[in-house]
């Protein structure tokens, strides 16, 4: 089986800043045409260099606050670095727009504070997969090293294992009374937002099929046994992840800016571990265009040249 993957030119014009001190560091907060927010901090013995931080995954509304520096700015600002942020133009799977978030932020660096002698990406989850698309894609100028951390690195093919989840929890499942999920393929038959399902449901369906909230009885424990077996995942991973095969799979699918309502990605051909899953189990075929602009925003191809990478799971 294809096992479950676990889961910018800059426009000064419209750019609104706002400078203050805070411990010696210059602050600097502000938002670009694209909508997304910035947040910079310069030590005032600054070594030259810039590190980026780039946060997780967020399928809720876009908050109108600046973003975080991340845990480490501290201790990065500590040592000379200037630490930047920038929150993204999109929510979910947020790849489309972000390789111009990070030019619109280094845009804004450069015009405020000149050119970093090198820049350092860093990322956790989202911000991973976000930081390896930094390194190949975005010509950032000299990118020296990157940090990411728990990081989707599958890029793109990460939602092989989404759909593939998504899937065998329909081929076990769909039956049982109280466990179905409408949508399949698709995460939900429409962007969320706009269909009525929230986020009690699916754990309402988990506990139906598997037992999960309120304990499972045999033929319970038995579906849970074989979901498990057949996706490698945790018991503990299966609320979020199925979180993200039917909320976050339907706004990568419907969503106008990512895929806009066509099947980019599926299953066809796919072998399953388990006979009973393989012969019974949806087939979802992709639409060639839809799987290639998804390929490209993004899956990784290891072209990082001289960058050198830590990248650390837990």
């Amino acid at each position: 089986m294809r096992r479950t993957i676990r889961m910018t030119m800059i426009a000064l014009a419209a750019l609104s800043l706002i400078a203050t001190s805070s411990s010696a560091d210059t602050i600097i907060e502000g938002a670009t045409d694209g909508g997304a927010l910035v947040k910079i901090a310069v030590p005032d013995a600054w070594n030259g260099g810039l590190v980026i931080y780039n946060h997780g995954f967020d399928l809720g509304a876009l908050v109108p606050s600046p973003p975080s520096l991340g845990p480490l700015a501290a201790l990065m600002l500590s040592e000379g670095y200037a630490v930047a942020a920038s929150s993204y133009q999109q929510n979910g799977w947020a790849l489309y727009k972000t390789k111009n978030d990070l030019q619109n932020l280094v845009g804004l660096f450069k015009a405020n504070f000149g050119e970093p002698s090198e820049v350092i990406l860093h990322g956790f989850s989202l911000g991973g997969i976000v930081t390896a698309q930094g390194v190949e894609k975005a010509n950032l100028g000299n990118v020296t090293g990157a940090y990411p951390v728990c990081g989707a690195m599958a890029g793109s093919r990460s939602w092989d294992g989404g759909v593939d989840l998504r899937l065998v929890y329909d081929a076990i499942c769909s039956d049982v009374p109280g466990a179905f999920i409408p949508g399949g393929g698709s995460g939900l038959p429409a962007r969320f937002t706009e269909f009525p399902f929230t986020e009690t449901d699916p754990a309402l369906a988990l506990d139906a099929c598997f037992g999960v909230i309120s304990g499972p009885d045999a033929a319970q424990f038995g579906r849970l046994l074989l979901f498990l077996d057949e996706t490698d995942l945790p018991a503990s991973f299966i609320g979020t992840d199925m979180g993200f095969s039917v909320f976050a799979l339907s706004d990568l699918i419907f969503d106008p800016a990512k895929l806009d309502g066509k099947q980019g990605v599926g299953n066809v051909g796919v072998p399953y571990d388990n006979a009973s899953i393989d012969a019974s189990i949806e087939r979802v075929a992709v639409q060639p265009g839809a799987a290639n602009r998804h390929r490209k925003n993004y899956t990784p191809a290891g072209k990082v040249g001289d960058t050198k990478i830590v990248s650390i799971h837990t």
